[in-house]
């Protein structure tokens, strides 16, 4: 019995023995700790391997920062930069120069301070006024595509997407009047002005704006002298050589005798219907009659056809302001039939009025003209004269 317990715990130290095995067969890693400065650690040895300084310390390969690796540069060329013998990869020479910046940089890169950078990295450093930065140029430069001038050098101009070089400065234009522009070199005026320099000949500089001097002078009425300051102001004068009318004149002055005067006081006549019983008859041997208007008036004015040497024909009415009162206003004119019905109206411009009827067998009687102010009337009033005939 004592025999048989001693050979279950025989058997069981056995069994746990080989489950566990034996740690002293087990390979230690003997680079635990260790650091090399160049080459690489032995796991056996715990020794730092292939070290080198030049490719001349290594067996075979060449020397790679300390570390003696195979070659794999052989068989590749560059056409920039430089081949990095541990990949076989051509890379950025470590210093490069300006001058050699095409063999020692890749595409891509530029030299600026002795390394190969980006665009995006020089241009950390760059500011520019005009242009966009360059890492080619090593500056600023044109932009390659443009949609506004600043993308251009000073000098040229963004035209259709293309930085183009000013005609103006090219071809040393010089403008008397007006501005150079860049596209086309030729003198032209300011888009903004502040004097009538800016502007080219026959425009003046009005508002900030260079205008055709008949559209800056179109405030000037009749015979007026438009006055130039050479600046941005347009001013009306009255003519020394006098006055024909009273657009001539300046504000609510009237023409006189040849003259711009104030206005005076309108002198009525007696020919309004609030004057007199009845409005004047003209007939054939009237001629022209001469009258006067003044602002509140209404004249009125009587033709019978039955003492008409014709008996049917155009009833003719005509009204003309006087030479010199034109422009002091515009005069309103009607014509009433027999029945006192409105069959024909108008308003005079520039001081005549032309009113006409067809005058029948039926239709013959008296006639009546009715003058009147048309809007505003100087306070001096109008002369002029009617003339009715059949």
């Amino acid at each position: 019995m004592r025999l048989s317990v001693l050979k279950v715990m025989l058997l069981a130290w056995a069994t746990f023995a080989i489950a566990c095995g034996d740690d002293s067969t087990k390979p230690t890693n003997k680079c635990a700790g260790v650091t090399c400065e160049t080459g690489v650690c032995d796991a056996n040895t715990g020794t730092c391997v292939n070290e080198c300084d030049t490719t001349e310390d290594c067996a075979e390969g060449v020397c790679d920062n300390g570390t003696c690796v195979q070659d794999l540069c052989v068989d590749v060329t560059c056409p920039r930069g430089v081949c990095a013998v541990a990949t076989g990869e051509c890379v950025n020479a470590t210093v490069c120069t300006n001058e050699t910046e095409a063999t020692d940089c890749v595409e891509g890169y530029g030299c600026y301070g002795q390394r190969c950078v980006t665009e995006a990295e020089y241009c950390e450093t760059q500011t520019c006024a005009r242009g966009v930065c360059s890492l080619a140029a090593k500056g600023c430069a044109n932009a390659a595509s443009c949609t506004m001038d600043s993308e251009c050098l000073e000098g040229s101009f963004c035209e259709n997407g293309t930085c183009s070089a000013n005609r103006c400065d090219a071809n040393m234009v010089m403008c008397d009047r007006g501005v150079c522009e860049g596209t086309t070199g030729e003198c032209v005026n300011a888009t903004t002005c502040s004097s009538g320099a800016e502007c080219v000949d026959n425009f003046y500089c009005v508002d900030g704006a260079c205008t055709e001097v008949d559209q800056a002078c179109a405030g000037c009425e009749g015979n007026q002298v438009c006055a130039y300051d050479q600046g941005t102001t347009v001013t009306c004068e009255e003519s020394p050589a006098g006055c024909n009318n009273t657009f001539d004149c300046l504000g609510d002055r009237v023409c006189d005798s040849g003259s711009c005067v104030a206005p005076g006081t309108c002198a009525a006549d007696a020919l309004e219907p609030f004057d007199q019983a009845a409005p004047y008859a003209l007939d054939d041997n009237s001629g022209v009659v001469s009258a006067s208007l003044c602002a509140n008036d209404e004249d009125a004015f009587t033709y019978d056809v039955a003492n008409a040497a014709q008996f049917t024909g155009t009833l003719v009415a005509l009204v003309n302001v006087d030479a010199e009162d034109v422009g002091r206003g515009e005069v309103a004119v009607e014509l009433l039939d027999d029945a006192g019905t409105s069959i024909a109206s108008g308003t005079t411009v520039n001081g005549v009025a032309r009113l006409t009827t067809t005058i029948g067998n039926l239709n013959r009687g008296i006639y009546t003209l009715v003058v009147t102010p048309s809007g505003a009337l100087s306070s001096a009033g109008l002369s002029y004269t009617v003339f009715m005939n059949l």
